[in-house]
């Protein structure tokens, strides 16, 4: 799971890791706050994240400004659904 939080810059399909978007969106929210929540002892922190499934493969930010330009070409015309998920 941490792996396809951290590594969401390259193209993943949903399943591919035997997880749909959910769990992907709450291991991505689970991560941030756990990241942040180290630096904050005793505080309550929660995390949120979301991802875009296009034709089954999740679609992310972009690592670059060449990959950005390229990413409403590939988005064009087709649907997708959004998910979003949380960690407390």
């Amino acid at each position: 799971v941490q792996q396809v939080a951290c590594r969401l810059g390259r193209r993943v399909h949903v399943g591919q890791h035997g997880l749909d978007e959910l769990e992907i969106a709450d291991a991505l929210a689970e991560a941030k706050a756990l990241r942040f929540s180290l630096s904050l002892p005793g505080e309550l922190v929660l995390g949120a994240d979301q991802v875009l499934d296009f034709e089954s493969e999740l679609v992310s930010k972009s690592p670059d400004l060449e990959a950005a330009a390229a990413l409403p070409l590939y988005l064009r015309g087709k649907v997708g659904l959004k998910t979003s998920g949380r960690a407390p």
